[in-house]
């Protein structure tokens, strides 16, 4: 009997122990060693109740266990979504970015195509202008003028520059409101990288007047000799 005290005085300290340490599973091993003590002492009343403790922290061990699991599985889904979600919006914008590029690519072809048919419309006004002058060449003349860059063309792709590129116009807006509507027109030219020949040409100027406008564009952008100006636009 002595030696049954003895040994319910070590399940209780152990007990304590675990308790204290907070170790689930060495509780749950001594709930277990304190059913077979009273069992073993005849003691059913408090081998029962000691049952009763012992399911319900196993199963509160194990519920947890479950719940961490649970909580650990989820924020491995959370996580690996999270990815997801950034490796789908970078995605997005680099398709974005290359539709734009697309985009500008075809806006330039475009202002290239206009000049080289003024260019050619020129050639051919020359040639007949050359001549013998007669009411049938004057006629041609008249057609072939109909077909000269007018305004209106350059109206026509200065409002498409404009609606491909709203975000860049309006961040030169914001950021460098020092720049007039023409230098932002310029800025916009060489953003999709046309040179400046066709910028003059698309603009009626001379392409000096261009050099003045990028050295004033670059004067109010704070860029140095060394900055390349098409680099920092496309940086914007």
């Amino acid at each position: 009997m002595n030696q049954l005290k003895k040994v319910k005085k070590l399940i209780d300290e152990g007990l304590t122990i675990s308790t204290q340490m907070n170790d689930n599973l060495l509780l749950l091993d001594f709930r277990k060693l304190i059913i077979t003590h009273y069992e073993m002492s005849n003691d059913y009343k408090n081998a029962l109740i000691a049952s009763k403790d012992y399911i319900e922290s196993k199963d509160k061990i194990y519920s947890d266990k479950i719940i961490n699991s649970l909580n650990q599985s989820r924020k491995v889904i959370d996580q690996i979504g999270h990815e997801l979600n950034i490796q789908q919006r970078e995605r997005r914008i680099l398709e974005l970015k290359q539709e734009k590029e697309d985009v500008n690519r075809k806006l330039t072809v475009k202002a290239i195509g206009i000049i080289k048919r003024d260019e050619f419309i020129n050639s051919i006004l020359i040639d007949f202008k050359n001549l013998k002058n007669s009411n049938s060449t004057k006629k041609i003349i008249s057609k072939i003028k109909q077909y000269q860059l007018s305004a209106k063309d350059y109206e026509d792709f200065e409002i498409l520059l404009q609606d491909v590129n709203k975000d860049f116009f309006d961040k030169l807006i914001k950021n460098y409101p020092t720049l007039s509507q023409r230098e932002r027109k310029v800025c916009a030219m060489i953003y999709i990288n046309m040179q400046t020949k066709d910028i003059a040409k698309l603009t009626n100027l001379i392409p000096n007047s261009i050099d003045h406008y990028r050295y004033n564009i670059r004067k109010k952008l704070g860029l140095s000799r060394k900055d390349s100006l098409n680099n920092f636009l496309n940086s914007i």
